[in-house]
């Protein structure tokens, strides 16, 4: 603390050794973070030059002691840390505490800044380390002057070596930082600049930057390719040039990784052998086993007497004689703050080379003797104003022999003093000066050299040849005198340490698929995968292109990337995977970009990316939607598809056929020509539009749109009437031919309303068929192929409220037909309508028309399902099921299947029950009832009620099962199917020709139901040719059955209207035979007992059993055989009972039938005589009256002999 505040002459007074001396203070401006005891030789040099030891200032006055008297030099230390600008602190501070001159700075880069501030403050500083030859400027650095060398000067000695030894090519590794980096360039530039001696440096900087001091990693990775380099050239002459931060580090790492190069075949110089801290190579090179004999040094300075005296001083020392400020505790060697030497080392002069002791002390006694000299000039000059100007030239004039050798500042203010060249001559580090360097003189040998060899230790007169030996991955070129290894060039190799060494070898180049990026190799390296070579020596694998890739090394071409992949940058191995649901443009895709939603999908929701940075969300194609290509923005439409877009996404609606939506690729147009682009799946005509078929046609101009409507009405109220004098023609058991022809006409139109079904299965009709199914669809009160559409814009709720009225209007319009008979038919001489009549006319319409009825009225229950998920119904398809729409329709549905569907079966199915007892007891009951029972067998009158069962399982086919046509069909083969062998079966029918043609009609319909089928699915071709002729040939079928019954009934009306005879005599006289054969076969049975009767029945086959049994059916219902023995004549078709006895005289037989019919008997009475065993009489009622009157005139006298 005393030192370093000054106070020692305070101290010294209070202990009476106080001198009269003036105290002359010198700043000094280092740092004791680096080698060991860096300011030591500072105060060493201050302690001698007070003392009077090493060196006396000329002039000066010494003490007895050897004291200074003329002055007490006092050292003003002041550490620097890294940071530049600090230079400039320490003039300040230095200035401020009144020091003469600045010893220091330690490095050139705090130096360079403080030297600037320096000549603004006129403060003299004596360099004693910083080497960086920019400091020889004297126009900036005018007050600065340097006792150490400049490293060109280090640099000329180390190329004067080599030139020395005859060697013309070294490798050099320097450290990039301080003055290593520089000593580099003046290498570099002396090799340019002699003439005098050829020799060419390979330069090697390794990374000196703190993230890699101490990191074996970043060493590995970055130092370890530097001097690869190097290595592979060949040279066998190394210059290493190191701070003495890195020095150990370095070593450590050459050493370890690369001990061949500390052979019999290398040689090694180190630029400034100060830093090489011989004590701690020695120890790393034991070590490690690493042999330097024979490496080189250079230092400054010489073995002068001053210094050998210094040296001396030195060793006397402790550190306990040195100030805190230069002195290295041992907790703080331990922190890494300082380097430290133990007492004893000192005193074996340990540490004596490294602490720059030789230039401090010369710059201290400079110093010291310009002030002298001062004082001397100018004897009362006061000490304190010994400085700047006066101070600088008075050193500028000094020179002595100092500690460095010849002190004498040159031109720009440097000392080169003395360089000795230092050799390795006894292992492990004995260092001897071999070569002696003076500034103004050159290399001068002081001692023989020594070298290593095979055979050991050596002392020879000259250096050896150290030429370069090429190793492999070399050749041997002459280049201007000079041999020298050159690697091979990239794209080439060699493996052959002989031929490499010869002059003029060769290079092999690398083959296709391999490369060699690098010089020097000793083989070609294979082209990984995502790169190729195509020719021969190429030195590098050039990687493959963007939208390219190679998954297989050693290739010589790169494949473009497939579909759904994209390589954005070169060198791709395997192309990147656009993702799921992506896929590329084009093969060979570069961008991601180019990645867009696969086919199947499109792009959904465009403002949000997706995981790889897309935009949009590749969303997939909904049920039904068609997304044949990639990159689409929407679903495209197929044909028979509609699609809308909500806020869930695009819903896909299935249409009733591929004409009324078209196929459509980008949504814009997807219904067909004329249609409503709105309307939900397309089911509505434009404003101006009618549906025909499947097309939309042109509503006619002017009032020509409204006759189609106004024709079918006007038909429609004639076919009532036709109706009401067809359907109540008299009642008889025996079918007449016009009873057959009427028949037919229904069996037809029974026929034509279950094909009108087919149309309503979900079955797709193929042209002429869909045509036809469309023109069917009138049995179902379709009015749009009315044109309504034109008269009258109607919703789908009034259009089904349209057919379902057309039942209930016709009721109506029978009632206003029947109440204008009682005013019209008069007039005109006509009968008036009579009511049963017209209530059996309203049941004939309503049960011809039962099919179309129940479909009618299910039609709001019809729906079939959308891929989507939702169903719309069939006849409506803008109506979605379970709308609020849909809803209202199923309100008339409901109530249209209780009155049509139910109520009206359930009236029948009564009065068919009733009818055997009813039809005694009511009057007219027969005349209501009409419709129900006059087409059947008396045994069958309860037929009508199957029919109606049989149209009711008809008409629910298309709501069972509504999106699957084949199971529609299969039911529909079922109901007919059942229904045809019950029919064949009981064979209801009056006649043999209408139940024969009832089975026609149902085999053909289940042909065509069978054929239809097909079209539930794809037929195309001549398969589709085949069916579509099946069912044409089935429908002609069925029409030509039809039509021949209709003939044969309209020609048997004919004749009997032309009075010609029905059945021609031989058939009268073939069933004469046969009839005159029954009363002996009656008589033969009645003789029979019961048992004998059962075992003649059980001995007949079991048809031959069915034949009696329905034999005796008919008996029992057509002829009712009394006990009496009398014969009673039955009408059970009416369900009237007339009974004649002999004796009944015509007054008795008038009065039984106008009890029986009460003049409305509408039936044909046969009265026989079972006793006489012929006919004696036939009475027939054509007219339909019954009345007694007409009967008794007709044939009086016949009943009245009965």
């Amino acid at each position: 603390v005393c030192w370093h505040s000054g106070m020692i002459p305070i101290l010294a007074l209070l202990a009476g050794h106080v001198s009269a001396a003036p105290v002359l203070e010198l700043g000094y401006c280092g740092t004791k973070q680096w080698i060991w005891g860096y300011c030591v030789g500072s105060e060493l040099s201050v302690h001698a030059i007070n003392t009077g030891k090493v060196k006396r200032l000329e002039n000066a006055t010494y003490a007895a002691d050897g004291t200074l008297e003329d002055f007490q030099l006092r050292l003003v230390p002041r550490e620097h840390n890294q940071d530049k600008a600090d230079g400039m602190m320490v003039i300040s501070e230095m200035d401020q505490r009144g020091a003469h001159a600045v010893l220091g700075c330690g490095w050139s880069s705090v130096t360079m800044d403080a030297a600037t501030f320096g000549r603004a403050a006129k403060m003299v500083m004596i360099g004693y380390s910083a080497t960086s030859p920019a400091l020889s400027n004297k126009e900036l650095y005018s007050y600065y002057l340097r006792l150490c060398t400049p490293d060109t000067g280090a640099a000329q000695v180390m190329v004067d070596v080599v030139k020395k030894n005859g060697w013309n090519q070294f490798n050099m590794l320097y450290v990039e930082s301080g003055f290593a980096s520089g000593y580099k360039d003046y290498v570099s530039n002396l090799e340019v600049e002699r003439t005098d001696h050829k020799f060419a440096g390979t330069y090697a900087g390794l990374d000196g930057t703190d993230a890699v001091r101490g990191n074996s990693t970043r060493q590995l990775a970055l130092w370890k390719p530097v001097i690869d380099k190097l290595v592979g050239n060949g040279g066998r002459v190394w210059i290493i040039c190191l701070p003495e931060s890195h020095t150990e580090e370095v070593l450590r790492f050459l050493f370890t990784l690369y001990p061949h190069l500390f052979g019999d075949e290398f040689i090694h110089a180190f630029c400034e052998a100060v830093n090489l801290l011989p004590e701690k190579i020695a120890a790393l090179t034991s070590e490690l086993n690493v042999n330097l004999l024979g490496s080189y040094g250079v230092v400054s300075g010489s073995d002068t007497p001053t210094w050998r005296a210094l040296r001396e001083l030195y060793t006397t020392k402790t550190n306990e004689d040195y100030s805190e400020f230069c002195a290295c505790t041992p907790e703080e060697a331990a922190a890494g703050a300082c380097q430290r030497l133990e007492n004893e080392e000192i005193a074996q002069g340990a540490g004596a080379d490294g602490a720059y002791i030789e230039p401090q002390f010369d710059g201290v006694y400079a110093f010291a003797q310009a002030v002298i000299n001062i004082r001397q000039a100018q004897p009362g000059l006061a000490i304190s104003d010994i400085r700047g100007d006066l101070l600088l030239n008075e050193m500028l004039k000094l020179t002595f022999e100092g500690a460095t050798g010849l002190v004498e500042f040159d031109e720009y203010q440097d000392n080169y003093g003395t360089f000795c060249v230092l050799q390795v001559v006894t292992p492990p580090m004995g260092f001897e000066c071999v070569f002696e360097f003076v500034s103004v003189g050159s290399l001068q040998p002081l001692r023989p050299l020594v070298f290593k060899n095979h055979t050991g230790t050596k002392t020879i007169s000259g250096a050896p040849d150290y030429s370069p030996i090429c190793r492999p991955g070399q050749k041997l070129v002459d280049i201007n005198g000079l041999l020298q290894c050159l690697e091979c060039e990239p794209g080439s190799f060699s493996n052959d340490t002989a031929a490499a060494s010869e002059p003029g070898g060769a290079c092999i180049m690398c083959e296709p698929g391999t490369a060699q990026p690098l010089a020097g190799q000793t083989s070609c390296e294979e082209c990984p995968a995502g790169s190729v070579a195509t020719e021969r020596g190429e030195p590098r694998c050039s990687p493959c292109p963007v939208g390219t890739n190679q998954s297989l090394p050693r290739q010589r071409q790169c494949q473009r990337c497939p579909l759904g992949t994209y390589a954005p940058e070169p060198g791709h191995a395997e192309c990147r995977a656009c993702g799921e649901s992506r896929v590329t443009r084009y093969p060979g895709a570069a961008e991601v970009e180019d990645c867009v939603c696969d086919a199947g999908y499109y792009t959904a929701v465009p403002e949000v990316r997706d995981s790889v940075g897309l935009k949009g969300i590749c969303q997939r194609c909904p049920p039904g939607s068609q997304c044949l290509g990639p990159d689409r923005t929407t679903p495209g439409q197929p044909a028979g598809y509609y699609l809308q877009n909500s806020t869930e996404g695009w819903e896909v609606y299935k249409c009733t056929s591929v004409v009324t939506c078209v196929a459509s690729d980008d949504i814009v147009t997807r219904c067909g020509p004329n249609r409503d682009q709105e309307i939900l799946s397309c089911a509505q005509c434009m404003d101006g539009y009618y549906q025909v078929q499947e097309d939309c046609a042109k509503c006619p101009s002017g009032g020509s749109s409204s006759l189609p409507v106004v024709a079918v009405i006007l038909a429609y109220l004639l076919l009532m009437v036709v109706t009401y004098y067809i359907c109540n023609s008299p009642v008889s058991r025996v079918a007449t031919a016009y009873l057959s022809t009427s028949v037919s006409f229904g069996l037809l139109l029974t026929a034509v309303q279950s094909l009108s079904v087919l149309g309503q299965l979900s079955v797709t009709w193929v042209s002429p068929w869909s045509g036809i199914m469309e023109v069917l669809t009138l049995f179902a009160f379709d009015v749009e192929l009315l044109q309504v559409e034109c008269v009258v814009k109607t919703s789908p709720m009034r259009r089904y409220l349209m057919r379902i009225l057309v039942p209930s209007v016709t009721v109506m319009v029978y009632i206003c037909f029947y109440a204008a008979s009682k005013a019209v038919c008069p007039l005109i001489k006509r009968p008036v309508w009579e009511w049963p009549k017209t209530v059996n006319s309203m049941g004939q319409v309503w049960q011809a028309l039962y099919i179309t009825l129940a479909l009618v009225a299910l039609l709001p229950f019809q729906c079939y399902d959308h891929p989507n998920g939702q169903s719309s119904l069939t006849k409506f398809p803008q109506i979605i099921c379970g709308s609020d729409d849909h809803s209202g329709l199923l309100v008339l549905g409901v109530l249209a299947t209780l009155v049509y569907g139910v109520g009206f079966f359930v009236a029948c199915l009564v009065a068919n029950i009733v009818a055997p007892t009813k039809s005694m007891e009511l009057p007219n009951f027969t005349q209501y009832c009409r419709f129900l029972v006059y087409r059947f067998r008396v045994n069958r009158w309860y037929w009508g009620s199957v029919l109606m069962v049989r149209a009711f399982l008809i008409a629910l086919v298309p709501i069972m099962f509504p999106s699957d046509a084949n199971a529609q069909v299969v039911m529909l083969l079922v109901v007919l199917a059942v229904f045809l062998a019950i029919q064949c079966l009981v064979l209801p029918w009056k006649t043999l020709l209408l139940n024969v043609s009832d089975t026609a009609i149902m085999l053909m319909l289940l042909v065509i139901v069978g054929v239809a089928s097909v079209f539930s699915e794809q037929v195309e071709g001549a398969a589709l040719d085949t069916y579509t002729t099946l069912i044409l040939a089935a429908l002609v079928s069925c029409f030509a059955v039809v039509f021949s019954v209709m003939v044969a009934g309209a020609a048997g009306a004919i004749r009997i209207a032309m009075g010609w005879s029905s059945v021609d005599e031989q058939k009268k006289k073939s069933m004469e035979q046969k009839l005159a054969r029954v009363p002996e076969v009656f008589r033969v049975l009645h003789q029979l007992s019961l048992a004998e009767l059962c075992q003649v029945y059980q001995e007949l086959g079991d048809y031959d059993q069915a034949l009696l049994r329905n034999f005796v059916d008919m008996v029992t219902h057509e002829l009712h055989i009394t006990a009496s023995g009398a014969t009673k004549a039955i009408s059970r078709s009416g369900s009237r009972r007339l009974t004649l006895t002999k004796g009944d005289g015509f007054a008795a037989v008038q009065s039984k039938l106008a009890s029986v019919s009460s003049g409305r008997f509408a039936a044909e009475t046969t009265v026989r005589d079972s006793t006489a065993g012929g006919t004696d009489q036939l009475a027939e009622s054509s007219s339909g009256k019954g009345d007694a009157e007409a009967v008794g005139e007709a044939q009086r006298p016949g009943f009245a002999e009965l």
